[in-house]
């Protein structure tokens, strides 16, 4: 039996994010790397760098430019700043997650919505994505939009051609979540296993 009441709309389409979600990375790791790497403050390496990780999340600029604006901001010749290689090994596929959604792929429509550049895209493909069998990726470096945008969530319903009511979004930041939320979409942040667990159950997702 479902768990949510009679009148509500039936889930069809179940959207995961992916740092924070089916992978276990936040960028907090990474600014917090470079912090020691190159001895400069947290605060100045987020404040400098996600800005510029903003704009290559959308293809607004190349990692070169990013290295070559980073080297002159934090005063490092020819910084590498290792933003592939670095991703590649701090990523970690969340098993658990990732089992979640493959086995709600049996009855529903499992996609997945990130902010992610093309290059850690590429990553992540070979990390898991290749394996989920995910309806659809949409990914903000394609589409030139990031969350919480509100056309990014518009132009994913559209492209499924699926109804707000009818899907759930997951994702680890709330203002993510506020941004699917305003659109009619049943978005839940993610916090941990059990959580994620009981709130889709909430919305009538069958997860056994």
């Amino acid at each position: 039996m479902r768990a949510n009441a009679v009148d509500d709309p039936m889930i069809k389409d179940i959207i995961f994010d992916v740092g924070g979600v089916l992978l276990k990375y936040r960028e907090a790791e990474y600014y917090r790397y470079i912090s020691r790497k190159y001895g400069l403050s947290e605060t100045k390496v987020s404040r400098t760098l996600n800005p510029m990780i903003e704009k290559l999340e959308i293809g607004q600029m190349t990692l070169k430019h990013m290295r070559a604006r980073a080297s002159k901001e934090f005063g490092i010749p020819n910084a590498d700043l290792e933003w592939v290689r670095f991703f590649k090994a701090a990523a970690k596929p969340d098993s658990y997650v990732i089992g979640l959604a493959k086995h709600l792929e049996r009855r529903y429509r499992v996609s997945v919505l990130s902010n992610i550049s093309r290059s850690r895209y590429s990553v992540a493909r070979e990390l898991f994505l290749h394996d989920l069998g995910a309806y659809r990726i949409f990914t903000s470096c394609y589409m030139g939009m990031r969350k919480p945008s509100k056309k990014i969530y518009l132009s994913v319903l559209h492209d499924l051609g699926a109804k707000p009511e009818e899907t759930v979004f997951i994702d680890n930041l709330k203002a993510n979540v506020d941004g699917a939320k305003k659109v009619g979409i049943r978005a839940v942040q993610f916090k941990n296993h059990e959580q994620i667990h009981r709130a889709l159950r909430r919305l009538g997702v069958e997860t056994a």
